[in-house]
């Protein structure tokens, strides 16, 4: 016998409700982000509130605004510099600590010039931000920036 659509609509209710309980309990220290960019391999993200990045963490932050991305936008990126490391530039390829971590474009998808961040030590609550991805927007660029301790949410980590 087939069970009445009712019983099956609140059923679904009270799941979805249960998730929300779930997801507004656990607000204060995890968020979750959905990525929509292919510069990152994965879609869902759980993101630790608070915590401060190291080396290789994927850092969640929240973008000023700017070059086509609403102010408030959260961002990922692996973090490839901390304060006091050293980025250097030469012939566009990008450098810290004498290794490579990305080479910049000439120009944006857009077709507007690009150029690179300014060599030297990153200053005290600042990290060097980027992807993996040969066309991100990240910092390696002047118009990005080093990213703000002060705009990051935290760390995160890929779900699926």
């Amino acid at each position: 016998m087939k069970r009445p659509p009712l019983k099956w609509a609140w059923r679904i209710c009270l799941a979805f409700a249960g998730l929300c309980a779930i997801v507004f309990a656990i607000w204060p220290w995890y968020r979750f982000h959905i990525n929509v960019t292919k510069s990152l391999p994965g879609h869902l993200y759980l993101v630790e509130v608070g915590r401060k990045p190291s080396i290789g963490d994927i850092v969640a932050f929240t973008w000023d605004g700017g070059f086509g991305y609403p102010k408030g936008s959260t961002f990922l990126k692996h973090v490839y510099g901390l304060p006091g490391q050293s980025v250097e530039v030469h012939d566009r390829s990008i450098y810290i600590e004498k290794k490579l971590v990305a080479r910049a474009l000439e120009r944006s998808h857009r077709g507007t010039p690009m150029k690179t961040v300014t060599p030297g030590p990153i200053p005290n609550q600042r990290v060097f931000a980027a992807t993996p991805s040969p066309g991100g927007f990240d910092s390696r660029y002047e118009v990005f920036g080093l990213v703000s301790f002060d705009s990051i949410v935290g760390v995160a980590h890929e779900i699926f």
